[in-house]
């Protein structure tokens, strides 16, 4: 049977859960109550004696070396006189009681604590003891001097009759006592600065000086232990703050740790007086607004944990009353400050925090957190705190420091959040794996999409350009029209369906940046180069407007290629005719990129609209397209945290502009430092280029008949992206150099002779692409192949690749072995075309004209019977024509110029013996240049012989042959000239272009492309009918510099 009277009490428990909790609050109050009573001051001995009269007797005392007493009770006192710095001031006076510890304004006889005056104690001890003895002063306001038997012992400050002599220093000094029976203690004592407070405010210890010892090590361990726990937790929650600063409760936590470290560092033992030994007014100041922030923060704290906004915003008129104290405190004069002290405005300013506190967690614990046993442990370790600092503060009970009850405090509250932590994390757990799910189920859905999609439309644009290319003579001209439009209209239906997959992941917040360093330049030349195929039927203008030294930015490049993709794409479809522009300026720490247009502009109504998705308004109607591009633009440019903007007229075109920040100049050296670390690793020999791999340092580099190799130019500016690209690639078959710019890469092209070329697409300053197009003034396809490699891969990036040149572009991240195969096929290719090359080379050393040999035999004959001398000569010349001819030099790739020049010599010696006055040669080469320097051989004597035959000897009159050499800069320039007939400007620019329909020599067409292999420059030629012609070629000019194989063997 039930009874029922135990239901009312059940009933009254259930039905007042905040007498519970207030019950469990006293009880835990209680307890750390009776944990302070029992842990503070361990060392201190109970049942102590009084002093009386002025005398102390401990010799029925048992001191030992492990505790210590209070020299509390009544001293002897005089007041405003000095009796051992001024024994003749007491002559005649006999000598007050005073209460120690305690306030002295009774004894001193005024209504202030300010003055000066003497204590004196006799202390008798067991003689019987042998011990040592020593003091401990914590608080004695506000200086001091301390005398044992007549002899000064201490001194804190500089006390004195008058405030202008007067010196006020606090800190706790540990004082040695003589070894004798009785102790005469005397303590002049002077304070000037606090009215609510003088003399002995702080019970002395005394004890043996081992007890003494041990009492300080305790207190001061203590301390440094609280404060290195505080410390500890106030770097990493404020580390946290910095990484989350819209959440303001890590900064208020962060600086209520601060403000706790300070007060406990000058509270007891002062431990911070012993690192910064700041004068009495300064530490005076820092305790009490240290432990007022810390009341104030502890409010704070409480307030915004506990309480909704609305609700928060009652306590704005007391944090801003406590903030002015504050200020009050650390400006105003120390003497206002200790009596703001004296009237109770400090007690009230800490007192009600101390107070309320429990009261508003208590609140938040029935309301809202019931089970949150940490953070009721929290709320009775604060108010046990600040209730019983207060009343160590009034000097309502003994000295001594006691950190337990601000730990348990500590971690009440980090237990709490720890524990709320794990429980949101499981919440979100549970909530990730649901939204996992139906994440999963619409990818799953787009993925199937956009396969369907995808492949019908791939195939459509596939089937239109395999008709283009291999029908596309057949075809009529109107029909050739159309399949170009139907691919144009499918690739552009390919960039919409990638818009509306961008346009899901951002609704999705699927979309993550990434930001390092990037060159807005950069990437607005590799776009304008994607997309300049948009303008080639317009008389439209594509400008970039940057200056080349623009700062770099913080944003992720694969987006911003992808927001200046949108932006200048819908610029051009819009703009007829006239000009688009991507310009930029900074502006303070950002960088406002603009992009403009002269188009059809948009009206002031519709500007708002524009970047709605799926929005096209007037004049836009007539526009292809489903009105994704600027919202897809806008979306991502938020994601950088800046916005984009519109200006528009109609007829006046458009500007839409976004600022993005600018880079940290230490996160732009990072590249920079790793390239040099790199270069350091790398280091190579002094002729070669400065940036071959490691074992171009390691290894002796084969000689030209026993390497094989495939020389690759890499070309990035991310030296990780090269080290990677350098494992690919196997080094027993490629030698790989890197270059980490464009203007690098075409550094090292002028110097070395080159397989292939592997560059990224999007590079500072040059984009792959500017460099490949710069590298196609020089080369063909054929004679320098340029693999395009980019982690970008969308259509309209594979098709500007190949408009600038490239022979090939892979995706990054690539597949070793696709990798390797498309490097090989490339580098086989140019080696067939090198081949080629020397295929012609030595045909035309073989290729001596029959008739020649047969007039300059003839000519010999004749001369047999006319002129001796001049025969021999001829035969001379002719003989060295010959065996310089078929000499093994000319099969090496470079000869000295000694060597050319003879074989020049001994051609127009010949020359000239057998047409006399109607050829005039010279030969002019200057004593600086050097005759050591290498050139192609038979690269002068087929000029000069062109100019001969084909020049001079076509005029009957004859005319002048001349080679000349002049130094430029580190090149020598060669010059063959002649005054012969001249070439019209329609021969002039087939000279040098191969013919298949036509029979051609090779002579100056072989010349010109072996000297651009070379040197990347071949034959300049200028001439005019009737006047003559004048060819130059240039060649470096250090001696024995050696091209390709022969450069790649020393």
């Amino acid at each position: 049977m039930r009874n029922p009277t135990r239901q009312p009490f059940r009933r009254s428990l259930k039905s007042s859960p905040k007498t519970t909790i207030f019950l469990l609050l006293l009880l835990l109050l209680l307890a750390l109550s009776g944990l302070r009573l029992i842990l503070t001051n361990p060392y201190g001995m109970s049942g102590t004696p009084r002093a009386e009269n002025g005398v102390l007797d401990l010799r029925g005392t048992k001191l030992d070396n492990w505790h210590t007493l209070q020299l509390d009770g009544e001293w002897t006192f005089y007041p405003r006189r000095f009796i051992e710095s001024d024994p003749g001031s007491v002559l005649g006076e006999s000598p007050g009681r005073i209460s120690v510890p305690g306030d002295w304004k009774k004894a001193l006889g005024t209504d202030s604590s300010v003055g000066y005056g003497s204590y004196r104690l006799r202390i008798l001890t067991n003689p019987d003891l042998d011990l040592s003895y020593k003091l401990t002063v914590k608080d004695i306001q506000t200086s001091f001097r301390l005398y044992a038997n007549g002899e000064m012992e201490a001194e804190m400050g500089h006390p004195a009759e008058s405030a202008e002599d007067h010196q006020a220093r606090v800190n706790t000094e540990l004082v040695s006592l003589p070894d004798t029976n009785e102790i005469d203690l005397v303590v002049e004592v002077s304070n000037f600065e606090n009215a609510r407070r003088g003399g002995i405010a702080r019970s002395l210890l005394f004890g043996s000086s081992n007890a003494i010892n041990s009492d300080r090590t305790y207190n001061v361990g203590m301390q440094l232990i609280t404060l290195a726990i505080l410390l500890m937790h106030a770097v990493y929650i404020g580390i946290i703050y910095l990484f989350s600063r819209k959440d303001k409760v890590f900064l208020l936590f962060t600086l209520l740790l601060v403000s706790a470290v300070f007060s406990i560092s000058l509270d007891e033992d002062k431990v911070l007086l012993a690192i910064w030994p700041f004068d009495y007014e300064a530490a005076k100041k820092i305790a009490l607004f240290s432990y007022a922030a810390m009341t104030t923060l502890m409010l704070k704290l409480a307030v915004s944990f506990s309480l909704e906004p609305k609700r928060q915003r009652r306590y704005r008129f007391y944090f801003a009353l406590t903030a002015l104290y504050g200020l009050f405190i650390i400006f105003a004069p120390i003497e206002a400050v200790l009596y703001s002290t004296k009237i109770g405005l400090f007690t009230v300013v800490t007192l009600l925090p101390s107070l309320w506190v429990p009261v508003l967690l208590i609140h938040y614990i029935v309301e809202k957190e019931r089970n949150a046993i940490f953070l009721l442990i929290a709320a009775a370790g604060m108010a046990s705190t600040l209730v019983w600092g207060g009343f160590k503060n009034a000097g309502w009970v003994a000295p001594g420091f006691y950190p337990f009850d601000i730990l348990i405090a500590f971690f009440g509250t980090v237990a709490y959040a720890v524990g709320k932590y794990f429980r949101n994390n499981s919440a979100l757990t549970e909530l990730a794996e649901r939204l996992r799910q139906a994440d999963k189920a619409k990818d799953e859905f787009l993925a199937q999409t956009s396969h369907e999609l995808r492949t019908p439309l791939h195939g459509m644009i596939n089937i239109a350009d395999s008709v283009l290319a291999t029908e596309g003579e057949a075809l009529t001209e109107r029909s050739r029209r159309d399949l170009q439009l139907l691919g144009q209209v499918g690739r552009r239906m390919n960039l919409l369906l990638g818009d509306l997959l961008d346009v899901s992941q951002i609704r999705e917040r699927r979309i993550s940046i990434r930001l390092a360093p990037v060159l807005v330049q950069s990437s607005a030349a590799g776009v304008l180069d994607m997309l300049r195929y948009m303008a080639v039927d317009k008389p439209l203008e594509l400008e970039l407007d940057m200056p080349d030294d623009s700062p770099a930015v913080l944003a992720d490049e694969k987006r911003l290629t992808q927001i200046l993709f949108n932006l200048v794409h819908n610029a051009i479809k819009f703009t007829p005719a006239g000009r688009v522009s991507v310009s930029a300026r900074v502006m303070d720490d950002l960088l406002e990129i603009r992009v403009s247009d002269t188009g059809v502009g948009i009206a002031p109504g519709h500007l708002a609209r524009i970047f709605d998705p799926y929005e096209q308004v007037d004049p836009l109607l007539g526009a292809s397209g489903i009105g994704l591009g600027l919202a897809v633009s806008r979306n991502l440019i938020e994601l950088h945290g800046s916005k984009l903007s519109a200006e528009s007229e109609p007829g006046s075109g458009s500007v839409f502009a976004f600022s993005l920040p600018l880079a940290d100049p230490y996160e732009q050296r990072n590249a920079q430092e790793e390239a040099k670390r790199l270069r350091a690793a790398n280091p190579v020999p002094s002729d070669l280029p400065p940036h071959v791999w490691e074992e171009a340092n390691r290894h002796d580099l084969p000689s030209e008949d026993g390497d094989s190799r495939s020389r690759i130019l890499a070309v990035d500016d991310d030296p990780i992206n090269l080290r990677v690209l350098r494992g690919m690639l196997p080094e027993e078959r490629y030698l790989v150099v890197y270059a980490l710019s464009g203007a690098e890469a075409l550094e090292l092209l002028d110097k070395k002779v080159w397989d292939l070329v592997i560059a990224d697409a999007m590079m500072p300053n040059m984009s792959g692409y500017e460099l490949t197009e710069r590298i196609r003034e020089r080369y063909s396809r054929a004679e320098l192949p340029v693999l395009l490699l980019t982690a970008r891969g969308r259509p309209e990036d594979i098709y500007a690749g190949f408009a600038a040149g490239a022979n090939d572009y892979v995706v990054k991240p690539a597949d070793a072995l696709e990798l390797n195969y498309r490097v090989k096929a490339l580098t086989d290719l140019q080696r067939a075309i090198g081949e080629r090359l020397k295929i012609e080379a030595a045909y035309l050393q073989a290729q001596i004209q029959p008739h020649f040999l047969f007039n300059a035999l003839n000519s010999i004959t004749a001369l047999s019977v006319i002129d001796l001398d001049r025969m021999n000569e001829t035969i001379e010349a002719f003989g060295s024509y010959l065996q310089i001819s078929f000499d093994y030099w000319n099969t090496r790739q470079l000869v000295p110029l000694e060597r050319e020049l003879e074989l020049v010599r001994s051609y127009l010696a010949i020359e000239s013996m057998r047409f006399e006055d109607r050829l005039r040669a010279e030969i002019h080469i200057p004593d600086e240049v050097d005759l050591e320097v290498m050139l192609p051989p038979l690269s002068i004597q087929p000029l000069v012989e062109n100019a001969v035959r084909h020049g001079v000897l076509s005029r009957s009159s004859g005319g002048r042959v001349s080679v000349t050499a002049r130094l430029e800069n580190d090149r020598v320039a060669f010059t063959v000239e002649d005054d012969g007939v001249g070439m019209d400007e329609k021969t002039l620019q087939t000279l040098l272009t191969p013919s298949r329909g036509e029979r051609q020599g090779i002579g100056t067409l072989n010349t010109d492309r072996r000297l651009k292999k070379l040197y990347g420059s071949g034959l300049s030629i200028r001439s005019r009918k009737g006047v003559g012609t004048s060819v130059t070629f240039r060649v470096p000019l250090v001696p024995g510099r050696l091209p390709q194989s022969e450069a790649f063997s020393d």
